[in-house]
């Protein structure tokens, strides 16, 4: 039986060409939230940028943020997360302070810039998000930093930070996230919290990005990057591949929780969940 359902953001609950919940999906959130069954987000995005989302007509009853370097409840309390320390974070603090590249902190509640320049703003446009204030650090815990540059400048930053995963969204942005945490881990963390096994949940992402691969902050899949989950076997597949969700329905009847009629990019399947 399907206790809960996690959600990609980025071309799954928000297609990339029309920024805004399709109604056949609300209606189909609706219905779960009906049937008692746990809403999730598992996104690379950061709450604030949710905050500026269309996306509040959602009933998420948690988040998995930053590809699982932070996972909160819906009242924002921490269940797990993955801080960058060491020399890592000192690398890119030195980077950031003397402003070397623009690059963006995320913490907890701030997400704040060194600088902007065009990369910075073309890549923020492309998301449909607002450019990042410029900020100081001010000494608390950094979960995630994002490094606008062209490819040879990140090869050169590659070479600085050994510890860190560093994950392209856009072909001028990358994530710079610590090793420790991913999408996948965020997942679990959540399931253990909230006392649900792996046979329970389900997932929609975005084409291979969502469980399989360790993806960036916007659903896009860094090349060549592939965690084996063990959560998306079920499927036959990599991840609940399916593709941008335009619409699913479901109902319960004797115990059996249907999801029927949602598509692929290119195909038609339906699954029968017991």
């Amino acid at each position: 039986m399907i206790r809960a359902v996690f959600f990609d953001i980025d071309g799954t609950l928000l297609p990339e060409t029309k920024p805004e919940v399709p109604e056949s999906t609300m209606k189909a959130i609706r219905r779960l939230k009906e049937n008692g069954i746990l809403i999730f987000a598992a996104t690379g995005r950061h709450m604030l940028e949710i905050e500026d989302l269309p996306l509040e007509e959602i009933p998420f009853d948690g988040y998995v943020l930053l590809n699982g370097q932070l996972c909160t409840d819906k009242d924002g309390r921490i269940i797990s997360d993955y801080e960058i320390s060491g020399p890592d974070a000192e690398t890119m603090l030195r980077i950031f302070q003397e402003k070397e590249l623009p690059v963006m902190i995320i913490e907890k509640d701030r997400m704040y810039i060194n600088m902007v320049n065009d990369l910075v703003e073309k890549a923020q446009k492309e998301i449909h998000t607002p450019v990042p204030e410029t900020g100081r650090y001010e000494g608390g815990k950094i979960y995630q930093f994002v490094v606008y540059a062209r490819e040879e400048e990140v090869s050169r930053l590659r070479k600085e930070v050994d510890e860190c995963r560093i994950t392209s969204w856009n072909p001028n942005a990358v994530d710079v996230i610590a090793k420790g945490g991913s999408k996948v881990r965020g997942i679990r963390q959540m399931l253990s919290h909230y006392h649900i096994t792996e046979n329970e949940i389900m997932a929609f992402g975005d084409g291979n990005a969502f469980l399989c691969r360790n993806g960036s902050r916007h659903g896009r899949c860094r090349r060549g990057a592939e965690e084996k989950c063990g959560l998306c076997d079920r499927s036959g597949g990599s991840g609940w591949r399916v593709g941008r969700l335009l619409s699913f329905w479901t109902h319960m009847k004797a115990g059996k929780l249907f999801f029927g009629q949602f598509f692929q990019t290119l195909e038609q399947i339906q699954v029968i969940f017991v």
